[in-house]
């Protein structure tokens, strides 16, 4: 559906010389779309003089004649502007700006309202398209054609005034945008593709009710959120909130809806999304409509009471195993920091008797000046095959740090690529403290016998490779 203008424009296609209102010299203010102009007048005495009638805009003063078209099979009048008129509020409007006017006009006055067009407030606070008028003076309306753009804080303001005065306003738009359609009292309209009346699309809403069948009992949890609000535990009955939603009441005819705003059958209420969490937003419904959504809310709350009472329930018939799951917890947690305390003693007294260890291995190295002196040697003549070993197994000549033999079990480590590869002769009563540190290295012993000895004291897995001696030169 689309809001359109009428397939013949008079004069301007924007409408720029029209307007509604007039003022006759000897009759006062007139309107056009009233067939005795609102004064009691013959409209015809007006249409095609011999000569120009007394008759001015009532805005700017300039001279103003009436016209008549069909647009749609219905008879339009209107005054227009004779040429040369300076700039006018009123006929700056643009066509289909006027002829929503005429619209929402002659709708009031089919539900038995008085509508004047361009009724402005004393103090010039406001200005209406349309007012509106109950029979009995009680109620003024403002029906308010806003095709144009307007800030939601704009339209907010114009509203104020309005509810300032004490005065009701609707607010009608053509617009596919319409930021203020959930803030302010207003409806969204378009014409259908068929050319029919006016229909109005958006801004008003229908309640749709939803019960259990057994409402002391709802066990339902579709749609999400409707009962999944309910105790794990919880076996007793809990009574319905409602499932019911906010829904579109779909395209129905603008004349309904003027109709119903003359009659103070529509109300302007908070509307809720149909999903849980989603902001509410100003819709108009019926009395009725509003009252089925109130007794929801209530049982809504209701349910949450008894929710809550639930819970409480709950509490107190598992409070002695919640206390007993509480000691259980506690007594787990208090053996769990124990384990890890003792856990933690046990590694500090691996890592002490292994410094320990270490520290008489070196102790015992320094004292003995032949052991040491023996171990060199036998170093000595053991590095040789051990770097051709190394050499044919990595491809890479491995180099020896002497100083380091006592952190590797009174051995001589070999680097490969600056990294502990191997270890030539380590003592097998020095390997526990170092079992750890040693488990990644190849072991070299010189003879099966030690090579048997290294093999009991490693780590299980642990290779270990016997190599004969380089032979001294002259022995």
């Amino acid at each position: 559906m689309s809001y359109d203008g009428p397939g013949v424009r008079p004069q301007r296609e924007d409408g720029g010389t029209m307007a509604f209102v007039g003022v006759h010299a000897e009759w006062g203010r007139i309107d056009a779309t009233f067939p005795d102009l609102g004064c009691g007048q013959d409209r015809s005495a007006l249409h095609r003089p011999k000569a120009p009638a007394p008759v001015s805009c009532h805005e700017c003063g300039w001279q103003v004649h009436l016209v008549h078209l069909t647009h749609r099979g219905r008879d339009v009048w209107y005054l227009r502007h004779a040429d040369g008129a300076p700039h006018c509020a009123s006929a700056g409007e643009s066509m289909a700006h006027h002829l929503l006017k005429l619209e929402l006009a002659t709708a009031a006055r089919a539900a038995g309202w008085s509508a004047e067009y361009e009724v402005a407030a004393p103090d010039g606070s406001w200005r209406a398209d349309v007012l509106a008028q109950s029979p009995d003076g009680g109620r003024r309306t403002a029906l308010e054609a806003q095709l144009s753009g307007i800030s939601v804080a704009g339209i907010g303001m114009r509203t104020a005034r309005y509810a300032a005065d004490g005065m009701e306003v609707c607010w009608f738009t053509d617009r596919k945008r319409v930021p203020w359609l959930d803030t302010v009292p207003a409806v969204r309209i378009a014409r259908p593709q068929d050319g029919g009346p006016l229909q109005v699309v958006a801004g008003a809403a229908r309640f749709v009710p939803d019960w259990c069948a057994d409402r002391a009992d709802c066990r339902r949890t579709e749609p999400p959120g409707a009962g999944d609000d309910r105790p794990k535990d919880f076996r007793g009955p809990l009574p319905c909130g409602g499932h019911g939603a906010w829904t579109s009441p779909g395209p129905f005819p603008l004349g309904r809806f003027v109709a119903a705003l003359c009659a103070g059958s529509v109300i302007r209420s908070e509307v809720t999304g149909a999903r849980p969490g989603e902001q509410a937003v100003m819709r108009w419904v019926t009395p009725g409509y509003a009252r089925m959504a109130e007794e929801e809310i209530r049982a809504a709350h209701a349910r949450r009471r008894a929710v809550a009472v639930a819970h409480e329930w709950l509490r107190a018939a598992h409070k002695e195993q919640w206390e007993a799951a509480l000691r259980r917890r506690e007594e787990e947690e208090r053996q769990r920091a124990a384990d890890l305390a003792a856990e933690a003693a046990e590694r500090e007294a691996r890592e002490q008797r292994r410094r320990e260890a270490m520290e008489a291995a070196n102790w015992r190295l320094e004292q003995d000046p032949y052991r040491r002196m023996e171990l060199r040697d036998r170093m000595a003549r053991f590095v040789g095959p051990a770097s051709d070993f190394l050499r044919h197994e990595t491809g890479v000549h491995p180099a020896t740090h002497y100083m380091e033999a006592p952190s590797f079990a009174g051995g001589l480590p070999l680097y490969v690529r600056g990294r502990p590869y191997a270890v030539i002769c380590p003592v097998a009563d020095d390997i526990p403290p170092v079992r750890d540190r040693l488990a990644a290295l190849l072991l070299f012993a010189a003879d099966p016998e030690d090579g048997e000895r290294i093999s009991r004291r490693a780590a299980p897995g642990q290779r270990v490779v016997v190599i004969p001696p380089q032979r001294r030169e002259g022995v």
